[in-house]
């Protein structure tokens, strides 16, 4: 039987400093086990998709706009917007709506978030879930913004406006234009870098085929920044908090996301009590195949909560 995302029972605004302001909305059983639900990117933002990975009779089912993306305010702000602040924000957002303790899903850019949740604030997070990862490690981004993760072609067509010399640190390059509206090949930038990344997470589509809106540009925005800036981790991204994270963390990986099979083992060694299980699936979070067991995988979650979870 196909999930239904579960609808909109309230939301919010939660002002965070330097300007920015985030939307949330939770969903689900008001008295359910609650579960953070994070978009990925850098530069996503929510979507009721994803709210199906969740059983709404089990999950009160929490999701938020990280700074500059979706809905939250300013779109596409880029000040006092790093990976700290994001998960800075995620406690605060956890103090508003009192929760006391959670399950979190991070898929794909997710995964940091959720790895540095739970390293930082260990009492508050009772499980993690994992997808798509990326760990955010100088070697794993560098892999794919050097053209090995994706078609020559697709390649050879994101880094033709660039001269050699830019090569050499293609997202300063491209941030350079996606940042500075007046730049003369702004748009071409936007196009090229959201092809890219679709291209990255398996989807294949010219960027001529792309409309520009503020949306889309914003995102572009927010993912450059933070890719220009290594994603404001160290060398060996997360998995340097490895150690720090004691929740039970569940790895659903797809077999065809290359990038994210590296990763996997990497995650696996550095934190021995992780459970890494593998799909016939992709990257995308919301792939059938990938879906169910990341919800089987959330179900399981929320039985091991004390007292919680049981289906109403």
């Amino acid at each position: 039987m196909t999930a239904t995302a579960a609808p909109t029972r309230r939301s919010g605004w939660l002002p965070v400093g330097a300007g920015h302001v985030l939307r949330w909305w939770e969903s689900g059983s008001p008295g359910g086990v609650p579960l953070l639900l994070l978009h990925g990117g850098p530069g996503g933002h929510s979507t009721r998709a994803q709210r199906a990975l969740a059983d709404p009779r089990r999950f009160r089912i929490i999701q938020v706009d990280q700074r500059g993306c979706g809905a939250s305010r300013p779109r596409g702000g880029l000040v006092a917007n790093t990976t700290g602040h994001l998960v800075d924000d995620l406690e605060r957002l956890r103090t508003h709506l009192g929760v006391e303790q959670w399950v979190v899903l991070g898929p794909s850019w997710g995964t940091v978030l959720a790895l540095a949740l739970a390293a930082r604030s260990p009492r508050a997070v009772s499980a993690l879930v994992l997808s798509g990862l990326f760990l955010g490690a100088r070697e794993e981004y560098r892999h794919l913004l050097d053209g090995q993760g994706v078609d020559p072609a697709v390649w050879d067509r994101f880094v033709a406006p660039l001269d050699a010399a830019e090569r050499a640190d293609v997202p300063a390059a491209y941030a350079r234009r996606i940042h500075d509206p007046a730049h003369p090949d702004h748009a071409r930038a936007v196009r090229n870098w959201v092809a890219f990344d679709a291209a990255l997470g398996g989807a294949g589509f010219a960027p001529s085929r792309i409309r520009l809106g503020p949306g889309l540009v914003a995102s572009a925005a927010v993912e450059a920044h933070y890719a220009r800036h290594g994603f404001f981790l160290p060398t060996e991204g997360v998995l340097g908090l490895a150690g720090a994270v004691t929740a039970p963390v569940t790895v659903v990986q797809g077999t065809g996301d290359t990038a994210g099979a590296a990763s996997a083992e990497r995650l696996r060694a550095a934190l021995a009590h992780a459970h890494l299980g593998w799909v016939e699936a992709g990257h995308s979070a919301v792939e059938p195949r990938l879906a169910a067991r990341i919800r089987a995988a959330l179900d399981g979650a929320a039985a091991a909560a004390p007292g919680r979870g049981a289906t109403r």
